[in-house]
């Protein structure tokens, strides 16, 4: 039995995961392919062909296990702290939300940091950065509820991102099947 207001403790619809699934993994793949880019062209200097595919093929696999692990934070959020909102469960919108602001922010801050040497200056900066990004996801979650548009919004986008679930995935399936390779015949 649940307290008044509680939503009752239940995992989301099959198709309200992979929807919020698809974002994780079209934020979380795309930023590695992107900035591996940047790379590419040094490596062609010093790694063979093969070592480049290898390359790849681990980060396709540890980004695999990252989204995942993200999927899991936004399960968490939707069982502790989302469940007390009142209303129904939004759980598409609200998560595309959090992957959005969270991913984005660590992003832009990976994009935006330049080292002064100060640890401290790091540290105040860090803080100040991700309470901001906490203070601004809680008031754009609460506030998806209150414009529809907006909610809609962020459901077509967490649809048309499963396009992304075709891409990455079979290309993730293909990296674990070349490291398993590369592991009985090293020669590879």
């Amino acid at each position: 039995m649940t307290a008044p207001g509680v939503r009752p403790l239940r995992l989301p619809e099959p198709k309200d995961l992979w929807s919020a699934y698809a974002v994780i993994v079209g934020l979380v793949y795309s930023w590695s392919v992107v900035i591996s880019l940047y790379m590419l062209p040094s490596w062609r200097f010093y790694l063979y062909p093969g070592e480049i595919v290898s390359i790849y093929a681990y980060t396709f696999c540890v980004d695999f296990l990252e989204s995942l692990l993200f999927l899991a934070l936004i399960l968490g959020l939707e069982f502790t702290i989302f469940r007390f909102l009142p209303g129904p469960s939004d759980f598409v919108p609200r998560s595309a939300i959090t992957v959005i602001l969270v991913l984005g922010a660590a992003a832009l801050r990976l994009l935006l940091y330049k080292p002064s040497g100060d640890l401290g200056d790091f540290q105040t900066g860090e803080l100040s950065y991700w309470a901001l990004t906490v203070i601004a996801g809680g008031l754009l979650i609460l506030a998806v509820r209150r414009v529809p548009p907006v909610s809609a919004g962020l459901g077509r986008i967490a649809d048309r991102a499963t396009v992304f679930l075709l891409l990455y995935l079979p290309l993730t399936l293909g990296a674990v099947l070349l490291l398993i390779a590369r592991r009985f015949w090293p020669a590879w």
